[in-house]
């Protein structure tokens, strides 16, 4: 309850007598309900949830704070008559919020012919803004993400060896992943061989990993309770190179933990893994930020890159990846995930030694 009532508190905070809420993760924070498709009109912090045959059965039985309604024929009819009900009992023009940032342009432009007296008001982020501080449950959660994400990918090296392909090594991991009771995966698995590895978003291919070569293997899966995990390992052959490179990374990893703490801007924990890279002669090759915030999406707010702005706050989860790409030769990249916490920081992963 109290995520809806945060987000009704923010309704009253910006005059707004209702919104359109359409993107699934945030139907899903707000009101339980993990379709792939619904729209809930929230009116007077009452609210209907629109969905079609396929999913009100699902709605009646697990969705909170709301009151699911079929859509006979289309979203789109079922919120419009919905809106001209609300229209002729209000007085005055309804200013409605809608999600800015996800809906299409093709989707403002129909709301707009509807020639109601409401002022649609542009909202981006909103519930993205409620949905970064993780609260307990979610951390839990979270944990437990990584904790089967982990021990799947334990298990499925068991199985992997040189003279496997890329696209054989991700099943392998991928099937790991379901028997430790994975729902979905958080993203089409990368493995990446070789030279490939410097690829930092791979593809996996029929390309087959070579006896001394550089393995990266980015993976993650997703809960039936929602929650994302996200995590990369590397391979390395001994020696060489790419252990120079692994030491440098996993250096710069050290650097940001380090700046991880309620108060500091984001920008400072990417700027203190890029600044180390930077003087140790691989600037060049750490082109992404340094992590990205993950819960009911694998990729949500904070972002920690170069020029965010953003200050942490306790609760606030990401992951934590430098890399250094070494084109036609190999990447190197480590991926563990943290929460921000009152004194510094905790991992959600087990992180990699």
């Amino acid at each position: 309850m109290m995520r809806y009532q945060r987000f009704l508190s923010r309704l009253e905070e910006e005059e707004l007598d209702g919104f359109v809420v359409t993107r699934p993760a945030n139907l899903e924070y707000l009101f339980h309900f993990r379709g792939s498709v619904g729209a809930a009109l929230v009116l007077k912090g009452e609210t209907a949830l629109l969905v079609d045959s396929r999913y009100i059965t699902e709605a009646c039985s697990t969705a909170r704070h709301c009151r699911p309604c079929l859509a006979p024929k289309s979203l789109d009819q079922s919120l419009q008559q919905k809106l001209k009900k609300a229209c002729r009992k209000s007085a005055s023009a309804l200013r409605i919020g809608f999600e800015s940032d996800f809906v299409s342009h093709d989707f403002v432009r129909r709301v707009e012919s509807w020639d109601l007296p409401i002022r649609w008001t542009p909202a981006s982020g909103w519930v993205a803004e409620l949905r970064m501080i993780k609260q307990p449950e979610e951390i839990r959660s979270l944990k437990k993400a990584f904790r089967q994400a982990q021990a799947a990918f334990s298990q499925a090296m068991q199985e992997v060896e040189p003279g496997l392909s890329e696209v054989e090594i991700a099943g392998r991991l991928e099937w790991a992943m379901r028997r430790q009771g994975a729902d979905a995966f958080a993203f089409e698995t990368i493995v990446a061989a070789g030279p490939r590895s410097a690829l930092p978003h791979a593809r996996p291919e029929l390309h087959k990993w070579k006896a001394g070569q550089v393995l990266l293997i980015d993976f993650g899966l997703r809960l039936k309770e929602g929650y994302c995990s996200d995590l990369t390992r590397v391979l390395l052959p001994s020696g060489g190179l790419p252990g120079k490179v692994s030491q440098i990374v996993r250096e710069a990893r050290q650097k940001a933990l380090q700046a991880i703490r309620p108060g500091v801007q984001a920008l400072q924990v990417d700027a203190a893994a890029r600044d180390w890279i930077d003087k140790q002669g691989y600037g060049e090759y750490f082109g992404h930020g340094l992590g990205h915030g993950l819960g009911l999406e694998v990729h949500e707010p904070p972002s920690i890159r170069p020029r965010s702005e953003l200050v942490l706050q306790e609760g606030m989860a990401f992951t934590v990846e430098p890399g250094i790409y070494l084109p036609d030769r190999f990447g190197i990249r480590i991926e563990d995930a943290v929460v921000v916490c009152k004194d510094g920081f905790e991992f959600l992963s087990d992180p990699e030694a």
